[in-house]
């Protein structure tokens, strides 16, 4: 299992928590690795707890809206790059059969995307997405007048297109 790092509130059993380094130099850098036998209970104070079963199935969530994620399931890191300024969001791409936790500081909204009606979204708002979507970053200043500021410097807005679920944090 994998875990992040302070979010541990107890556990039962034989474990070592060793650091991951493949996601060094990410968002998700924060997620260490338990080894051995027992049960671990996750607590990240002031957000709220998810649980999803993954079968055979892929899943994006925004590095720092990981907890943890079973051992069965394989990953790996796929940032959103913003190249006209330099900046990236990055994203971990979750897939297999397992369980994974997200966490995050509010209820979330479940938005649907379809080929007819894409989702354009700011990078501080986004949790996850599943399905067949392709994400790109819009560079349009006039949605700076329309659109909720990103709350952390950097921000950008990026805009989904295809079928599938993207989940928002605002």
């Amino acid at each position: 299992m994998h875990v992040k790092k302070g979010t541990v509130s107890s556990y039962s059993g034989n474990l070592k928590f060793v650091a991951e380094s493949g996601l060094l130099g990410t968002t998700a850098q924060t997620l260490v690795k338990a080894v051995g036998q027992g049960k671990i209970f996750v607590y990240e104070k002031g957000r709220k707890t998810f649980l999803l079963d993954l079968s055979d199935e892929f899943i994006y969530v925004e590095g720092s809206n990981l907890l943890a994620l079973e051992e069965t399931l394989t990953y790996r890191v796929e940032p959103i790059y913003d190249s006209a300024y330099q900046r990236k969001i990055d994203t971990v791409k979750i897939f297999g059969k397992g369980s994974l936790a997200i966490s995050t500081a509010i209820e979330p909204l479940t938005l649907r995307v379809t080929r007819e009606l894409p989702l354009s979204i700011s990078s501080a708002a986004l949790v996850a997405w599943t399905g067949n979507l392709t994400p790109a970053v819009v560079d349009d200043k006039s949605l700076e007048n329309v659109m909720i500021g990103s709350d952390e410097e950097g921000g950008f807005k990026i805009r989904f297109e295809g079928d599938g679920v993207v989940v928002s944090e605002q």
